[in-house]
C-alpha cells in the first residue's frame, strides 16, 4: 500500500472501517470541499464548524460515544495536538 497524502490515507481508513464494521457509522468533516467563500457560508449555515475531525466514528462502545480522527501530512501547515472530548463530537 502506497499513501501519497492525506487523501489516500483517508480514503484507506475509511475502507479498512467499512471492510471491518459494516455497520459503523462514519461521517467526514469535509472542510477540504469549502475552497470558495460561497461554499463556506453554505457549510457554515449547515452547521459546518472549522476545527472539525477529519472522520468521527459515532458507535458507542462501553463508556465512549465515539471516535474521532485528524489526518495530518508530513507537509500539513495544521497545527497537531488538538483533543476532541465526547462532548465536542
Amino acid at each position: 500500500m502506497i499513501l501519497l497524502n492525506e487523501t489516500d490515507l483517508h480514503h484507506t481508513v475509511v475502507s479498512y472501517i467499512r471492510d471491518n464494521d459494516p455497520e459503523a457509522v462514519v461521517i467526514p468533516g469535509l472542510g477540504e470541499y469549502q475552497d470558495t467563500s460561497s461554499k463556506r457560508c453554505d457549510a457554515w449555515k449547515k452547521g459546518y464548524k472549522g476545527g472539525q475531525p477529519d472522520i468521527i466514528i459515532e458507535n458507542p462502545m462501553g463508556k465512549y460515544k465515539g471516535f474521532a480522527i485528524e489526518f495530518k501530512s508530513p507537509k500539513g501547515t495544521g497545527v497537531g495536538g488538538k483533543c476532541y472530548g465526547s462532548t465536542n463530537l
